[in-house]
């Protein structure tokens, strides 16, 4: 491929709309993280009101620690994501070649991380699966 790729006026067009879809996606994730955070302050205070048969035997610390962890995992893939669309907006307006691709790398390092946390998840259901085959 050569390094002076032309983008006609209708696959412009298409990736400012990609850009500005992508923008409202990572606004809504911040919020949820947001979200998730405020969560984690009050799970604790929460769950201990609940009378739950057996639930004095876990640490109420322990579900808003995971509400932390989950918050903190959750943060790439929305920061990967909001940066590619505000780099892809940039290099879009200014013909900045740069910014181009570096709101490729982003989109490259969400796809990337998004797959990986997949493949994560999907060998921890086998493993539990396979735990409860045996066990």
């Amino acid at each position: 491929m050569s390094d002076n790729t032309y983008i006609n006026d209708e696959v412009k067009e298409y990736l400012l709309e990609i850009a500005k879809w992508t923008k409202l996606i990572g606004i809504v994730g911040y919020i949820g993280i947001g979200l998730m955070i405020v969560i984690a302050f009050f799970t604790s205070a929460f769950f201990a009101m609940l009378p739950v048969a057996g639930a004095e035997d876990i640490p109420m610390s322990v579900f808003s620690i995971v509400y932390f962890l989950m918050a903190g995992l959750y943060f790439f893939p929305v920061n990967y994501l909001f940066q590619f669309s505000k780099r892809l907006s940039h290099s879009l307006e200014r013909d900045d070649t740069t910014s181009f691709t570096d709101a490729f790398r982003n989109l490259k390092s969400h796809y990337k991380f998004v797959g990986v946390f997949i493949i994560v998840v999907m060998s921890m259901y086998a493993i539990m699966f396979l735990g409860l085959l045996f066990f």
